[in-house]
């Protein structure tokens, strides 16, 4: 991917992992590692989610490393694609709409972080 911050551009990758549980009301423990040029950052938290039809949304508290270390939130949308792109109940595809706030201390001083994320996710 890539990320856009005071106007400039550099190249991006995220690593997720999410265990859940539940069908309509869903729990869960998740954690992502992000490369964002030659710098590491990642956010590991506890989430709570309803599932509505093809949505869900979810809400998340987090805490966030990388250039600081902090308090973070999430709230994120998800979309399960039609049955043509559903390889069985339990294992489909998503497309999501992620915005997560936080923040980071570092350093004696502290700043807010904002970072929103849209993508296509496999779900098993």
């Amino acid at each position: 991917g890539v990320v856009v911050a005071h106007d400039a551009a550099t190249g991006a990758g995220v690593l997720a992992l999410s265990l859940g549980y539940g069908r309509a009301l869903r729990g869960g423990a998740e954690g992502s590692l992000w490369l964002v040029g030659t710098r590491a950052e990642g956010r590991v938290g506890l989430f709570a989610g309803y599932a509505a039809g093809r949505f869900e949304l979810d809400l998340g508290g987090d805490l966030h490393l990388g250039g600081g270390i902090g308090p973070a939130g999430s709230l994120t949308l998800r979309y399960a694609l039609p049955r043509l792109f559903r390889y069985s109940p339990e294992h489909h595809l998503d497309l999501f709409l992620s915005e997560d706030l936080g923040v980071d201390f570092a350093n004696g001083t502290h700043f807010a972080t904002s970072a929103t994320t849209a993508g296509l996710e496999f779900t098993w």
